[in-house]
């Protein structure tokens, strides 16, 4: 029973809520939860990154003197002095730009790869590569040459910015107007189920017609995919503010600077949190008595609601989340704290009821209760393998493995991917649970592992040495096994 105020000498229990608490307002106050995106700044300090270059050459040029290059020394040196048709003002051409040895983002291969993107995605434009000081971007025009718009893309400037697994590559497609034509996902590691429920969502689409005119714009987030898109809505907001100087102060009228995009949830979070709350308090409350056929029912709506619906089930990355610096939002931060504090009090509630996974292969061991069959390893040796794999997983994406993070099967199962192959092994593991009951949970489920170390932690009950007075009662020490006290043979 979930009993708060009547726990007696439960001063861990006490303390580790208390800490949850603390952990939760700090990062809602001051941490990742409302995060602010900044700016990046890919201006090199060192002095060995200062060497002036050629803008063509892409090779160090020793000189002497540092400043503008006008345009009759250019032609001198064999710069390349171009001005573009359809800019509102001459481009002054700049002798320093930082190579591609020192920024990333300047590489010519990845010029190449958004020259190729552009033009798949623009494909009734035609395309021309060209470089700012900080990034490359691509001129979109019609078949008459005039200028259509821009191409832009966050290979290699925002890799700082994180999704669920990892940071999120976008493309975004620009008017001359200054307004958002259109923004398309290039790639990242975020699970397959979560980026078709964002596309069917329709959340790209509302970033269509956003003017860069230096406002606050907001969007709404997906549920169920609440960090990937917000993560989308910052990695924008980062590009825009890249790129405001060039090349998009060069070709549009309107002012970009200090233009944002993000992406919050609509108060339907708050009916989710409500019900994803009664689902625990069932379990938690004393008064009302937990028939089979009513834990039966509850367990089976956490797996439609929470599980297909919703997609959202809570993993041990939710909980590195904050620490990794990704955003959470409140949805995922309340669901946290219902998970932690119903491991603490409750001897993890989350996995034994509420988990939408688990619920899946329990129902399943409950209708065919004829094939279940011992488990085929020893459940000492099913734990060991189970805290090592769980070491193994967490170390690997607080090292930057940030695709591991995708290591569990749920999205894979609840998102109904069925032409992939994670689709397949999902649902082969919830048929060995017909067999091998909760096999998945037992050994090879990262998040059960966390949540009964919380539960571990805060129910181990102090080890108290016998006194001599009771050394009677104690069935061992006739056989010399006791190890508390060593009695001396006479």
């Amino acid at each position: 029973m979930f009993i708060l105020f009547n726990a007696k000498r439960q001063w861990k229990k006490y303390a580790a809520s208390l800490f949850v608490a603390i952990i939760f307002c700090w990062f809602y106050l001051q941490g990742p939860f409302n995060k602010l995106v900044e700016s990046t700044n890919l201006i090199v300090n060192e002095s060995k990154f200062l060497t002036p270059i050629f803008i063509q050459d892409q090779q160090r040029v020793q000189q002497k003197k540092f400043g503008l290059v006008s345009e009759e020394q250019a032609k001198i040196a064999g710069v390349s002095f171009y001005k573009l048709v359809g800019r509102k003002k001459a481009v002054k051409t700049y002798g320093l730009i930082a190579d591609q040895h020192h920024k990333p983002s300047m590489k010519a291969e990845v010029g190449e790869e958004i020259q190729k993107h552009a033009t798949l995605l623009n494909a009734d434009l035609t395309t021309e590569l060209k470089n700012a000081l900080d990034m490359f971007y691509v001129e979109l025009r019609d078949k008459d040459e005039r200028l259509a718009g821009l191409y832009l893309e966050t290979t290699g400037l925002t890799e700082h910015i994180k999704g669920y697994a990892g940071f999120i590559t976008l493309g975004i497609t620009v008017s001359s107007q200054g307004k958002i034509n259109a923004v398309h996902h290039i790639g990242s590691q975020e699970t397959s189920s979560y980026l078709r429920q964002i596309d069917d969502a329709g959340f790209y689409q509302q970033f269509s017609g956003i003017d860069l005119n230096g406002d606050n714009h907001q969007i709404d987030a997906v549920s169920g995919a609440t960090i990937s898109t917000q993560a989308m809505a910052k990695t924008l907001t980062a590009l825009l503010n890249i790129a405001t100087e060039s090349p998009l102060s060069l070709y549009l009228d309107n002012d970009p600077a200090g233009t944002r995009v993000e992406a919050n949830l609509s108060n339907e979070w708050i009916i989710q949190i409500i019900l994803i709350a009664l689902v625990f308090s069932y379990f938690w409350q004393p008064w009302l008595m937990r028939t089979r056929r009513r834990t039966t029912v509850v367990m089976l709506l956490s797996a439609v609601y929470i599980g297909f619906y919703l997609n959202n089930s809570f993993t041990y990355i939710s909980l590195l989340h904050p620490f990794l610096g990704v955003s959470v939002s409140l949805l995922v931060g309340f669901y946290c704290a219902f998970v932690l504090l119903g491991a603490i009090w409750d001897n993890n509630t989350y996995c034994k009821f509420v988990c939408p996974y688990g619920n899946v292969q329990r129902l399943m061991t409950r209708m065919f209760p004829a094939f279940r069959r011992s488990f085929f390893v020893s459940s000492r040796w099913v734990k060991r393998a189970r805290t090592l794999l769980t070491l193994v997983i967490i170390a690997g994406v607080i090292a930057g493995q940030n695709h591991w993070a995708s290591y569990e099967l749920f999205p894979d199962l609840f998102g109904l991917e069925i032409h992939t192959f994670w689709f397949a092994i999902s649902l082969i593991v919830i048929l060995l649970s017909i067999v091998y009951p909760m096999i998945w949970c037992r050994l090879l489920c990262p998040t059960g592992e966390v949540l009964d170390w919380f539960s571990n932690f805060v129910s181990r009950p102090s080890r108290k040495r016998p006194s001599k007075d009771n050394l009677s009662n104690c069935k061992q020490c006739a056989n010399g096994k006791c190890n508390a006290i060593k009695v001396k043979k006479t």
